[in-house]
């Protein structure tokens, strides 16, 4: 078990922006704005859950955001038992997945630099 980032699948003529701010709505209730792009990640998992059958391939473009609230909730229909917010070290042992590790770390960094300038 671990846990993951919010990230989706594109509507029709959504913009990968858009669909950014709206899968952070749906899997967790918050209400979020597009700070930046941090950049994509790519992966791929076969359909089955074994190294076999059909095999999916996945791109994840990644923005950091900023919200007036730290109210959440999980998206019971997609079988999130929770959400939240973490300092950093703590959300980096509770990440599921290495790129999702390294991206976070990325948006920290990303946030420290524009609100604590030298």
């Amino acid at each position: 078990m671990g846990w993951v980032l919010p990230k989706g699948t594109l509507e029709p003529n959504e913009t990968y922006k858009a669909a950014a701010t709206r899968e952070v709505q749906e899997e967790s209730g918050v209400t979020a704005k597009v700070r930046r792009y941090l950049g994509k990640t790519q992966y791929s998992f076969y359909l089955n859950g074994t190294n076999q059958g059909h095999r999916i391939s996945k791109t994840v473009y990644w923005y950091l955001m900023a919200t007036n609230s730290f109210d959440c909730k999980p998206q019971a229909e997609e079988y999130f038992a929770d959400v939240g917010y973490y300092k950093q070290h703590e959300a980096y042992y509770l990440l599921k997945f290495h790129d999702e590790r390294r991206i976070m770390s990325q948006a920290f960094a990303e946030y420290k630099a524009h609100t604590n300038p030298s």
